[in-house]
């Protein structure tokens, strides 16, 4: 594989106002880039922004996998961020800024000050969140990341919902998309990140949520073989949230076919279905997905629109892959570093879906005064029995038995608080704690770490919890990570 050799050109432009600006220039293996330099404080970083890592995503090759960019003559303009992706608005804008487009496979670069080529530093690689259907690289600011971690710090797009992870359970479209997206972010890193003063021997790649579910993905995918050395997964691993099958796979499919009317129900033709979809806009296209994921959202059941088996890039369900100490998923997984873990109160996620739900008249329940005993045995427990475990009478019950609250005072709180903690055992650290044990079972050759967060501070990402939860929110350890400035929340 080749690498780059470092070439820094400074340029300092100033108006008549004498407000100056000064630029960096880098020779990469896919051309010039121009970023900003940017002071905090007294330190100084370079921000390199909106750099394309593959072809546009549109027209023939919507629904298809990325493909790597040409290579540039002419200085790149990399002072700012590419468009976000095209995404639901369940939970409002959840994006930086600009309009969203199909042409958004961007990704951002935060290099401190202090590099040379003599001394290459760790690289890390952030995957956002937004449970496959929102969110963008732009809305985290890798800048005191990188100073205070004294590493590179690299963002980006992936394509999210129907266009990310579109799957007709055949080839027309396979889906999978935006996980592509995310290894084809990796293989420019690993080949263009040593002339950022970058080591491409010493990459981590990190998520949260959605983002942490696609770094446990990927520590199992053998194309990803050498292209990073150690992953951290928060709040969410590959075992979070059911795989789609096929059958729900389809499901999808027929309703959006239901709404769009491309190929006949009785006699479905994929090649026809996905040609239809091709033909229409983006926005045609979002509005029915994000239909699709509010209806779903009520069945409380995991992401409706995520990572499915395609035969390819995910093989087979991963409590399959993790099983067989033979495969090579199981055998790659052990061979990273990797570290993984959840905050204590990651069930706000789960409420702020209830609160959505109680606005929309879907649920019968009042958030605010608690949740009922019948709510957790008759709604709740029957659909977590289905989704995780084969739809077993047992389970269900044992849930219901587990969770429920036997004592006299503040029964709707006292309930409540325990619905919450079935949700964040469920959801987040059973499964956590399954990824490590499998990881850490014998390894002597690498690092196991695990991490708990229970430090409580106001919401962010706009999720919205009743006053008796009181633990530390899903994504609460992101502003420690970022500083609060990256979700406009002023906390330090």
């Amino acid at each position: 594989m080749m690498y780059c050799r470092i070439i820094f050109l400074s340029l300092l432009a100033c108006t008549s106002y004498t407000v100056c600006q000064e630029y960096k220039t880098v020779s990469t293996c896919s051309g010039p880039v121009k970023g900003i330099v940017e002071y905090r404080g007294n330190e100084k970083i370079y921000n390199f922004r909106g750099i394309p890592y593959a072809k546009p995503p549109i027209g023939d090759l919507r629904f298809r996998k990325p493909e790597p960019i040409e290579s540039w003559v002419n200085v790149l303009d990399a002072t700012r961020f590419g468009a976000p992706c095209v995404q639901s608005q369940l939970f409002g804008n959840v994006f930086y800024g600009g309009s969203v487009s199909e042409d958004c496979l961007y990704l951002n670069i935060y290099v401190p000050n202090n590099i040379s080529m003599t001394n290459k530093m760790a690289v890390m690689v952030w995957i956002h969140g937004g449970g496959y259907s929102q969110g963008e690289g732009a809305s985290y600011d890798g800048g005191n990341l990188a100073i205070k971690g004294d590493v590179i710090v690299v963002t980006f797009n992936y394509r999210l919902g129907i266009f990310g992870f579109l799957n007709t359970n055949d080839n027309e479209s396979p889906g999978n998309f935006g996980l592509w997206d995310q290894n084809m972010v990796f293989q420019w890193v690993k080949s263009n990140i040593e002339a950022f003063g970058g080591n491409p021997s010493a990459i981590t790649i990190f998520g949260e949520s959605a983002g942490g579910m696609s770094v446990s993905y990927h520590t199992l995918i053998p194309y990803n073989k050498g292209l990073f050395q150690r992953a951290i997964a928060q709040s969410g691993t590959a075992f979070s949230s059911p795989v789609p099958t096929a059958s729900k796979n389809k499901d999808f499919i027929n309703f959006i076919n239901g709404k769009l009317n491309c190929t006949s129900s009785t006699q479905f033709n994929t090649s026809e279905f996905v040609q239809c979809l091709k033909r229409k806009s983006y926005t045609e296209l979002n509005n029915v997905g994000s239909g699709y994921m509010n209806i779903e959202t009520g069945t409380l059941q995991g992401i409706p629109v995520a990572p499915s088996i395609d035969g390819d890039l995910i093989t087979t369900d991963p409590d399959v892959l993790l099983s067989d100490k033979t495969s090579y998923a199981y055998n790659f997984f052990r061979s990273l570093d990797y570290m993984a873990g959840t905050t204590d109160g990651e069930a706000s996620i789960f409420l702020t879906v209830l609160s959505l739900l109680e606005s929309m008249k879907v649920i019968n329940i009042n958030l605010t005064e608690g949740i009922s005993k019948e709510f957790l045995c008759e709604t709740f427990s029957q659909d977590m029995a289905k989704s995780y475990f084969k739809n077993s009478p047992k389970a269900a019950k044992a849930l219901c038995d587990k969770y429920s609250y036997h004592g006299n005072e503040d029964k709707l709180i006292q309930q409540g608080i325990l619905v919450a903690d079935m949700s964040t055992d469920l959801y987040f650290i059973g499964p956590t704690v399954k990824t490590l044990k499998i990881h850490e079972d014998k390894n002597t050759e690498r690092k196991t770490y695990h991490y708990f967060f229970s430090r409580a501070i106001p919401e962010i990402f706009g999720m919205v919890s009743p006053p008796w939860f009181t633990k530390a929110s899903h994504g609460t350890e992101l502003a420690f990570i970022f500083g609060g400035s990256a979700f406009n929340n002023d906390l330090f």
